[in-house]
């Protein structure tokens, strides 16, 4: 049970982390358009008063925002939870689709046992390990290769 909940502590707490950066980003980029709204041409003056208020109050800037019905920061607070969603499940169905059977398998792919890999892999004598190289690749592409290297 504990360790249940530790591992749905560690699943869930970087998506609460990137919640909380997203919603600070918000705040800033919100608190940014409005400052450039309320003074505009003096904005440039202002710009760096109307950022440390906002980075330094970011939890009451974006209750005001919400009190206010802000439409920039419900429909920007709307897509991040959106996203953070969205990447959850992806990294979920990514997650699961490499999980495997009890066989310590991962498709048509196995581990074999010693008898198996011995018979199938070490059984192969040099002469018929070399053949199937040799068929198994261009020799006109290895002879050019050879034919540089020497004149190097």
């Amino acid at each position: 049970m504990k360790d249940n909940i530790i591992k749905i502590i560690k699943s869930v707490v970087p998506y609460l982390l990137s919640l909380l950066a997203g919603l600070y980003l918000i705040v800033i980029f919100t608190g940014s358009f409005m400052g450039l709204a309320q003074y505009k041409i003096a904005f440039t003056e202002k710009f760096s008063d109307v950022l440390k208020e906002l980075a330094l109050h970011p939890l009451s800037h974006y209750l005001a925002y919400i009190h206010e019905k802000n439409p920039l920061a419900i429909i920007l607070s709307i897509a991040l939870i959106l996203y953070l969603i969205y990447f959850a499940l992806r990294r979920k169905k990514a997650k699961g689709s490499w999980e495997t059977a009890d066989t310590e398998t991962h498709g048509s792919a196995d581990w074999g046992n010693s008898k198996e890999l011995f018979s199938k892999y070490f059984g192969v004598g040099q002469k018929k390990l070399k053949e199937d190289f040799d068929n198994s690749i261009d020799q006109e592409i290895i002879d050019k290769l050879n034919k540089e290297r020497v004149e190097e």
